[in-house]
């Protein structure tokens, strides 16, 4: 019970526990210091007319109900108006779109939802898959045990190892994307911003300066030993070799993909606007197989590693190599039944693991089967186990009629 003025402002400023969201104004927080100000000043003045009135002047107040359903009244006020602030974001530059909406590394791989939050799946040893909270996300793009998040206004988002959490004061962005242990963003005005890895050589020092000093860039690729440039005017630019032209007449690219899987031996393609696919072999790379099943595609509305999906929602693995062993048919026979799909990609850690985001914000996954028997065979079963082996996670069955059945990477 309240027995006093003073135990009653105690009460008022204990109570008003608010939560404002990151990013609210500082109004937001002026406003409520003025309803608790207002509130305390209202409930001092009835509490000292009641012991006018009641002629008792030692600070004791009567029982009532009067000052408790006051104090309730304004803590409640306030939860409500702070809980209902949406951060408020800056103009949008940055616009959702199915190329950028999902993103691998070795690791991990992250899922950018039309709603502008984002699903990380995989090893979570720097904290690269705590995405849970980011919202007005419209690009992912995911590294070494680093996680980037492009939001509508241009800002940045950062989740994994320290080194790169400067990232997220770069502003008016419209991407970024991991670069070895660095980062490297394009900015609206199509400029570059790089933070090459610390101790990692001279080279890295030297590429830096050559993409500081690109302009009129639309488009940017970077994987571990290189970072690309597409030029409004259509020429690729090399930053490891001191701005070289890599290609010309790409102006009809929209976006750029280089295939970390092959090193140095890759392929940097090409998204049109009109869905057709370009591609260009990099250093020492004579895989012109490759090369013409990328170019084949059209009606493309997504393109990753090895894997593109159509206007239609329907997925097609592309060969790299002629006949490739790891490409199980069983696999392929899944990945290309998938419909209404929005983006796909090869997840790098293993051959033949993908995933895909689906339209209606539904994961899809299919991995290798190095067993006996699919899961739709798994009957009539006396006990099941779940194995794991070398990063691999397989099913063990055995059936009432003495049979050992097997699903996943096992193989033994």
């Amino acid at each position: 019970r309240i027995q006093n003025v003073q135990e009653l402002i105690d009460v008022l400023y204990k109570g008003a526990k608010v939560k404002v969201s990151t990013g609210a104004d500082k109004a937001i927080k002026n406003k409520i210091g003025l309803y608790a100000g207002i509130g305390i000043a209202v409930v001092v003045a009835c509490v000292a007319g009641v012991m006018i009135f009641t002629g008792k002047g030692n600070g004791t107040l009567p029982e009532t109900s009067v000052a408790v359903e006051t104090e309730t009244a304004i803590q409640e006020e306030m939860l409500i108006n702070t809980d209902s602030q949406e951060e408020q974001m800056g103009e949008q530059i940055v616009f959702y779109h199915p190329q950028k909406s999902i993103s691998t590394s070795h690791d991990h791989i992250l899922f950018c939802m039309q709603d502008g939050t984002v699903t990380a799946r995989g090893e979570n040893e720097n904290g690269e898959c705590d995405t849970e909270d980011w919202t007005n996300v419209a690009a992912v793009a995911a590294g070494h045990g680093s996680s980037f998040g492009v939001r509508t206004d241009g800002t940045v988002l950062y989740a994994g190892n320290e080194r790169l959490k400067d990232v997220e004061y770069w502003e008016n962005m419209i991407d970024v994307q991991p670069w070895n242990f660095g980062a490297v963003g394009l900015t609206k005005g199509g400029t570059i911003i790089a933070m090459h890895p610390q101790n990692y050589g001279e080279e890295f020092e030297i590429m830096q300066k050559n993409m500081e000093s690109w302009k009129n860039i639309k488009a940017i690729a970077a994987i571990d030993w290189n970072v690309f440039g597409l030029t409004d005017d259509g020429r690729i630019l090399s930053a490891m070799n001191e701005n070289s032209v890599v290609t010309e007449g790409w102006s009809d690219v929209e976006y750029l993909l280089t295939d970390i899987y092959l090193g140095n031996s890759g392929l940097l393609s090409g998204l049109c606007e009109d869905g057709t696919v370009k591609a260009v072999q990099l250093e020492n790379n004579s895989n012109e197989f490759y090369q013409e099943n990328m170019t084949s595609q059209t009606n493309v509305t997504q393109l990753s590693n090895r894997i593109c999906v159509h206007e239609d929602g329907t997925v097609s693995v592309i060969d790299a190599y002629e006949g490739m062993e790891y490409q199980e048919e069983r696999i392929l026979e899944i990945v290309e039944t998938w419909n209404d799909v929005q983006a796909a990609s090869m997840f790098s850690h293993g051959t033949g693991y993908y995933y895909a985001l689906k339209k209606d914000g539904t994961i899809l996954y299919s991995a290798p089967n190095m067993g006996n028997a699919e899961l739709n065979e798994f009957k009539n079963l006396e006990w099941i186990r779940l194995v794991e082996e070398e990063g691999t996670e397989s099913l063990i069955a055995y059936t009432k009629d003495g049979k050992i059945l097997a699903t996943g990477g096992y193989s033994r």
